[in-house]
């Protein structure tokens, strides 16, 4: 029996082994004419070596050096890539700018980029997930990292996606979550940043400048930035709720301003300059434009930042995962809260290409009391933080007293109040995932 255990575990080994080695690596370097498949035998051009990768996944490296001359577009690649080793130099011009395609995962790691004296160098996600790992150089002055689109935006544009961004080293003027485009565009999804490593200017959870972006969190684990701002100057704004959990790191300055819905800090480690200063020099530095509920453990000295919180909780450990999860399926009237099930009287409908619910069962798993106006067909949705008036056939909803645009106006139908799940569950601090394949709505808490 154990010369069979032997034999079998043996092939679970090769077959393991095997599994590992097909993550290819491809070499390329300027003037390389090989196939890629080893240093002395490296192909010359990146769309080539990513394309070998694309389906499988696998790493891109750079012998020596590899010089892009036009700004660069990835393949599109399913497969996870990693590009590294040796130096990237961009020599475009003013901007120098490598746009992301996926859907795929791309990482950079134990990599240089150089590009000249005074111009700009941008990794631009396009909502795909961009790692920035061990090992980043920035030989330059001016680098940005965007979440989303930057100039100028293509025919496949999307709007409802979310960013998902990782530094873990290199220099960074700033790092952005979602997009900078021409026209008046509103980008609704949640941009996700996270800091481990690296030097920072400003990290800004909404976009770069000059539109506005959903949702927004932001997760300080390490590094040193002089700035985090949830939204931004006027150029920069979130229309949702953002979240800023800081675990270590140091911030210069932690400023939570134009976010229209609910700013949430959970502080478990770290230092924020602001916090230590004098309470003058807090109030000069630190900024709070909305409602902003502040959770801390216990070894944290809060008393400056509470000064500018409407709310501080001192818990022992900051909570994490749903508290609530509630499921609800287009066309059927049962659904589950926490894993139980239970019964609406109506369902889910479809209405404007928005998931419409019936308001009341989602408000009270969130927490929320819910009023009725007859005379004025108008819901307010109501907690401790948060007021959310809502009028039938109304193109704005009114949240803590802020007009906010609704992208589907609420109705009544069977005798019952429907209303956007997204805006409704977001706004009151929730997270809304939809299965295209059950046509079900997760929303979580």
């Amino acid at each position: 029996m154990k010369k069979y255990l032997g034999i079998f575990l043996a092939a679970i080994l090769c077959v393991m082994l095997a599994v590992a080695a097909s993550a290819a690596d491809v070499y390329v370097n300027d003037g390389g004419t090989g196939d890629g498949s080893a240093a002395d035998k490296p192909l010359g051009n990146m769309t080539e070596a990513i394309n070998k990768i694309a389906t499988d996944g696998g790493k891109v490296i750079i012998v020596d050096t590899y010089t892009c001359a036009e700004e660069y577009y990835e393949p599109e690649h399913v497969g996870n890539i990693v590009i590294t080793g040796g130096k990237y130099v961009f020599s475009h011009g003013k901007y120098n700018r490598w746009f992301l395609s996926g859907p795929g995962s791309t990482t950079f790691e134990n990599i240089t980029f150089s590009y000249a004296a005074g111009t700009t160098h941008l990794i631009v996600a396009r909502y795909n997930k961009l790692i920035m790992g061990e090992g980043i150089i920035d030989a330059g002055t001016k680098a940005y990292i965007v979440g989303g689109y930057q100039l100028p935006l293509d025919d496949a544009a999307v709007f409802d996606k979310d960013s998902d961004v990782t530094i873990k080293s290199g220099n960074y003027y700033l790092i952005a979550g979602h997009s900078r485009s021409a026209g008046d565009y509103e980008f609704t999804g949640t941009s996700h940043i996270t800091v481990e490593g690296g030097e920072i200017g400003s990290v800004y959870g909404a976009c770069v400048n000059g539109n506005y972006g959903g949702h927004g969190e932001i997760n300080i684990k390490g590094g040193n930035i002089t700035n985090v701002y949830t939204g931004g100057d006027g150029t920069r704004r979130l229309n949702g709720n953002c979240v800023v959990n800081i675990t270590g790191g140091t911030i210069g300055g932690l400023v939570l301003n134009n976010v229209m819905g609910k700013t949430t800090v959970n502080f478990s480690g770290g230092a924020v300059g602001n916090a230590s200063k004098s309470v003058e020099a807090a109030i000069a530095e630190f900024v709070v434009d909305g409602t902003a509920t502040l959770y801390a453990t216990p070894n944290v000295d809060a008393k400056i930042i509470s000064l500018f919180f409407d709310k501080v909780n001192y818990v022992d450990e900051i909570p994490t995962g749903p508290a609530v999860e509630l499921k609800m399926t287009l066309g059927k009237t049962t659904y589950t809260l926490n894993g139980e099930t239970k019964t609406m009287d109506v369902a889910p409908i479809i209405r404007n290409e928005r998931t419409m619910l019936p308001v009341r069962y989602v408000a009270e798993a969130l927490g929320a009391e819910i009023a009725w106006d007859g005379a004025t067909s108008t819901a307010t949705l109501k907690t401790a933080d948060t007021e959310i008036k809502i009028t039938v056939g109304a193109a704005n909803a009114t949240v803590n007293g802020k007009s906010v645009a609704l992208d589907s106006p609420a109705f009544i139908e069977n005798d019952r109040t429907y209303m956007p799940v997204r805006f409704v569950a977001e706004t009151l601090g929730g997270t809304v995932a939809w299965d295209g394949a059950t046509s079900t709505a997760t929303i979580t808490k």
